[in-house]
């Protein structure tokens, strides 16, 4: 009669619940908006500085499209002088707002 061989296996752990480790930190702080006071000095200078930047390149870009006479650069300097012509609007009326209440506050 052949002897079984007998396997010996290795023991099995027993697991335990183990509750991970925690590292407590800091609650995160709210950051504080800073309601800076701007004068309307550094304002005006700002927004007129803006709107000569934009005028120009409103000026450059319809420049440009008139001189142009490829179809690509004649709809590419058409969509630039539309958008530039918008922002140079805009900067006008903020111009117009502060200029306003610039008389009105006095």
């Amino acid at each position: 009669m052949a002897k079984k061989k007998v396997v010996k296996r290795k023991p099995i752990k027993k697991v335990t619940h183990v509750k991970p480790k925690v590292s407590r930190r800091a609650a995160p702080k709210k950051r504080r908006i800073s309601n800076k006071v701007v004068s309307p000095r550094k304002r005006m200078s700002i927004v007129l500085k803006d709107l000569i930047i934009f005028l120009a390149l409103f000026i450059v870009s319809f420049v440009l499209y008139s001189v142009s006479s490829a179809q690509a650069a004649v709809s590419l300097f058409l969509l630039l002088t539309i958008i530039f012509g918008f922002i140079t609007l805009a900067f006008l009326l903020v111009l117009l707002i502060i200029l306003f209440l610039k008389l009105f506050n006095k």
